[in-house]
């Protein structure tokens, strides 16, 4: 019976904890498009701190969203959830003809396969005059876009950021049809980059090791072409997956573009603060705020850890500087001042010691290990205090008798 209690006390437990944890929001709309004539659906994922802000948030918009929001919704949410990207707002756009939305202008050869094809621009005009001001209007998306495709949509990511990357700030093409129209895309970016600075832009390509050997040579040849024309201010990346092919990369590739967009909102390393000390946590803190607007310090955890591994180096002043930012980041953790208590007394000065020992014992009265320490540095205190004494009589005693 006891048995069957503590079982339901713990179901009850953890269906508390679900229900307390703030859920992503995901809203259903539809919007007509007076240029195409038609209804388009957008799904919108919010993040979590959406409805207990007043910020405006980067925006990541997902083409194929018929096909791959599940995918991406999933791999975006794990992504915001370990920090290794800011809160962003999510659009997936879910297509009506994808091939005549998605594919460039091409020639009537393809005409029979595809008798919509071929009108991308016009989508473009689309993305630019109606979807952007809509979501921008029902919701707080601040002018920092990322557009996101794959396979035929990877086509159309190329082609925007050739003919409207003034819409967008970062591109993730995944493996995109690079021989549509004779492979013609090749071409028109190198024409495009002759031409233009696209400073402040990235772009992200990706491709799996298994495409077929038609996209692996002119994959390579787009890495040339970009790689020929960096001194013009070009940011981008190319990745080859080795475990993956046409069909299979579509998860690893946006996780992998979204860590490399946004490299600079990750947590630094243990390592790093090591290595850096105080000043390269404020400046992490610095570049946040600057390229995010958003206030935020690193988490106690990474900061314990460092402050630990710098005890541990025997670095004791930037062990005592780190936990001292540690505790005005975290003032309510009382670790912070037993650590500092550990380290006086590593230092021998427990008078220092036994102050911060019973300030982490006065803050977290319930910790029994906390209390042992007090009363074992206390007794130590004590010890030698009484030594001192009995050495003092002593020398005293020598004097009289000589």
């Amino acid at each position: 019976m006891i048995h069957k209690i503590f079982l339901y006390a713990v179901f009850i437990f953890n269906i508390t904890l679900t229900f307390a944890q703030p859920q992503y929001a995901f809203r259903d709309l539809k919007m007509h498009s007076k240029i195409l004539g038609e209804q388009r659906r957008l799904i919108v994922m919010l993040p979590k701190e959406y409805k207990n802000t007043l910020s405006t948030y980067p925006t990541l918009y997902i083409l194929d969203a018929e096909s791959r929001l599940k995918e991406a919704s999933e791999a975006v949410q794990f992504l915001m959830d370990n920090h290794f990207i800011p809160p962003v707002i999510m659009v997936g756009i879910n297509n009506t003809d994808r091939f005549r939305d998605m594919t460039p202008v091409d020639s009537v050869l393809m005409k029979s396969l595809y008798p919509t094809r071929g009108h991308a621009d016009t989508f473009l005009w689309v993305l630019r005059n109606e979807i952007i001001p809509f979501v921008n209007k029902n919701f707080r998306a601040s002018s920092r876009r990322v557009l996101a495709g794959y396979d035929y949509s990877g086509n159309f990511v190329l082609n925007t950021f050739i003919k409207g990357n003034d819409i967008f700030d970062k591109y993730l093409c995944i493996s995109p049809m690079l021989w549509w129209n004779g492979s013609s895309v090749l071409g028109d970016m190198q024409m495009f980059l002759k031409n233009n600075s696209i400073a402040g832009k990235y772009l992200f390509l990706s491709f799996g090791r298994n495409e077929s050997p038609k996209m692996k040579a002119d994959a390579h040849i787009l890495e040339r072409i970009l790689s020929r024309n960096a001194a013009y201010a070009i940011n981008w990346d190319c990745m080859w997956l080795p475990n993956q092919d046409h069909y299979t990369l579509y998860r690893e590739s946006l996780t992998k573009g979204l860590e490399a967009i946004y490299k600079d909102y990750r947590y630094l390393t243990i390592q790093e603060l090591v290595e850096t000390g105080v000043e390269g946590a404020k400046e992490y803190e610095r570049k946040i705020l600057l390229n995010y607007g958003r206030k935020e310090v690193l988490p106690f955890s990474l900061l314990e850890s460092v402050s630990i591994r710098l005890k541990q180096d025997k670095r004791y002043n930037d062990a005592l500087l780190f936990l001292k930012y540690s505790a005005y980041c975290h003032p309510r953790k009382s670790e912070v001042y037993f650590y500092i208590g550990e380290i006086y007394e590593e230092m021998q000065n427990l008078e220092l010691a036994i102050q911060f020992y019973e300030e982490s014992a006065k803050r977290e009265p319930d910790r029994w290990d906390y209390r042992q320490k007090v009363e074992t540095v206390s007794k130590k205190i004590q010890d030698i205090k009484e030594k001192a004494q009995e050495n003092s009589l002593s020398e005293k005693k020598d004097t009289i008798e000589h």
